[in-house]
């Protein structure tokens, strides 16, 4: 073999050489893009979820009354709760203490009252919210039928309270808002 023919053979090595190396820079690049892209997407996404209102995040819209001292009882206008939506307050009582709770009117006219706590995760003080006719726990994420709250007595359901109607007011004794204060 003559040096010409062995400089063309080894020349046109070096550049098929060069075919086969080149795309597979551009090719590499161009993965580095897309991988580049699809981790801004993911913190763009994650940063306009956190931005939106979580319900599993604690009652934060909770009415406040003052409760005055020797009140035995905590009245509420039964035109406030008659919407179907569970309404939250929290009441701070005399002892220094709070309690929160929520009443809602079910479908079938009955007016349901519980502390906004369970006997299992209150510990985490995050709550219920409503989920069209269920109440959630922000802890476990289990749900109650509304028509349910208040007659559980143990477990993570919604520790009912013992409110009464009277007049245009339902009526909830203080005693056992304070009795639940424990749970806050």
């Amino acid at each position: 073999m003559s040096n010409r023919t062995h400089a063309k053979t080894h020349g046109g090595r070096e550049r098929k050489r060069e075919q086969f190396f080149k795309p597979a820079r551009r090719n590499s690049n161009l993965l580095l893009w897309i991988v580049i892209a699809g981790l801004l997407g993911v913190g763009v996404y994650l940063a306009v979820s956190r931005l939106q209102s979580d319900p599993t995040t604690t009652t934060a819209s909770a009415k406040t009354i003052q409760l005055a001292s020797g009140a035995s009882e905590v009245r509420i206008p039964l035109s406030e709760v008659n919407s179907g939506q569970a309404k939250f307050y929290e009441a701070a009582l005399s002892n220094g203490k709070s309690a929160r709770f929520f009443v809602l009117k079910t479908s079938d006219g009955n007016y349901r009252t519980a502390l906004d706590a369970c006997h299992v995760c209150f510990y985490a003080h995050k709550g219920y919210y409503q989920d069209g006719n269920d109440m959630v726990c922000r802890k476990c994420g289990r749900h109650f039928s509304v028509n349910s709250v208040g007659d559980g007595t143990s477990g993570c359901h919604p520790m009912g309270l013992h409110g009464t109607v009277d007049g245009n007011d339902l009526s909830i004794p203080t005693s056992e808002l304070e009795s639940g204060s424990q749970y806050f």
